[in-house]
């Protein structure tokens, strides 16, 4: 065992803590539908209804905490395992992004994109003519 195998965890108490909500919510629920149908002269549907739909409730409820509970311990052991990484990771193999030259300083109004595209190609006039346009020639 090592030195954090004994630590408080709180995520896993917290998953035996729902489980434990849940199994004393499902014999509460199953005792009181118990005692409603005992006190009864016949089996009373509502009584039963009214268990199954509160034991689904319990179950929907367990099962969403508990997948959170899950969601959130794979993400931490996740994290856990990327700062293992980072800090494993050779520093000396990180280069620089770009190795290109460094760009130059603007001095002029344009930038330095907009100049050989503006030169490039030709002025086009703006029409609003009525006859239609042709796009392509056979």
């Amino acid at each position: 065992m090592g030195p954090h195998a004994m630590r408080f965890d709180f995520l896993v108490w917290f998953g035996r803590l729902v489980v434990a909500v849940f199994v004393i919510g499902a014999l509460a629920l199953i005792a009181a539908v118990t005692v409603l149908v005992r006190q009864a002269e016949g089996v009373p549907p509502m009584p039963i209804a009214m268990g199954m739909v509160g034991m689904a409730a319990l179950v929907l409820l367990a099962g969403a905490a508990v997948s959170l509970v899950s969601i959130a311990h794979s993400v931490r052991r996740a994290a856990t395992a990327l700062e293992r990484q980072a800090a494993n990771a050779p520093r000396d193999r990180v280069g620089p992004v770009f190795s290109g030259p460094a760009m130059p300083a603007q001095t002029s109004a344009e930038t330095p994109a907009e100049a050989p595209v503006a030169a490039a190609r030709p002025q086009i006039k703006a029409s609003r003519s009525n006859r239609p346009t042709v796009v392509a020639q056979r």
